[in-house]
């Protein structure tokens, strides 16, 4: 999922966080639409149920990764780059360091 500014940890999902998952929904729609057709339902068991945000891995990129392809006019609008896969990457690096020692 598409975590946007706010979501850079995987979150228990509750009620209060639908509502801003649904406003990031168009940069993610594949990945949101299940969460979403849930949001206003009683979830599926009793068990928690986490998000986990694809684009936390890059949240915290230096600045010049996240603005070096965005026009400066956008980047004062909160625009930012974003990268994905950040999951599969997040498990090779700890992969690489475990076998790599």
């Amino acid at each position: 999922m598409h975590g946007g500014p706010k979501f850079s940890e995987p979150q228990r999902l509750l009620r209060k966080w639908f509502e801003e998952l649904r406003r990031l929904s168009p940069f993610d729609p594949e990945h949101c639409r299940e969460i979403l057709l849930r949001s206003g339902s009683a979830p599926i068991s009793d068990l928690p149920q986490v998000a986990c945000f694809d684009t936390a891995f890059h949240h915290d990129l230096r600045a010049v990764a996240q603005l070096l392809p965005i026009p400066r006019r956008y980047e004062a609008q909160g625009v930012r780059r974003y990268g994905f896969h950040g999951l599969s990457y997040s498990f090779l690096i700890g992969e690489l360091a475990r076998v790599a020692g």
